[in-house]
């Protein structure tokens, strides 16, 4: 059943179905390497900003044995419904998986994907 938003208008509830489960969380993370230059006295006095990646970490409930992200292998080459504010010009790679099971609560897949902007996707 959809939400029903009242009040501030603008809000974004849920997120964007994904195959091989229930989504049940998604984080969006970007981040650089710096590197940076001191002087004598330990101020930094320069810094150089580069290696601009992107993080994606996602949580579903496990229902099906041959979907993803249970069966991509690490370090594959991935597609992302959920995630719309990535580039589309650089690759999206597996780079963790985690399963998780329950006697009270039902299997969890939690994965890291890695995009990379400036390497092209394979075909």
């Amino acid at each position: 059943m959809a939400a029903t938003l009242i009040g501030t208008t603008g809000l974004v509830f849920g997120v964007t179905a994904e195959v091989g489960g229930f989504l049940q969380s998604s984080r969006y993370r970007e981040s650089i390497q710096t590197a940076e230059v001191a002087d004598e006295d330990g101020d930094i006095t320069g810094a150089a900003f580069y290696g601009h990646k992107n993080e994606i970490q996602e949580e579903i409930i496990f229902t099906t044995a041959t979907s993803a992200p249970h069966a991509t292998a690490l370090g594959a080459q991935v597609t992302n419904a959920d995630i719309t504010n990535h580039t589309t010009t650089g690759t999206l790679r597996m780079t963790e998986r985690e399963t998780s099971f329950s006697n009270t609560g039902f299997k969890t897949i939690s994965f890291t994907l890695v995009e990379y902007p400036a390497i092209a996707p394979t075909p």
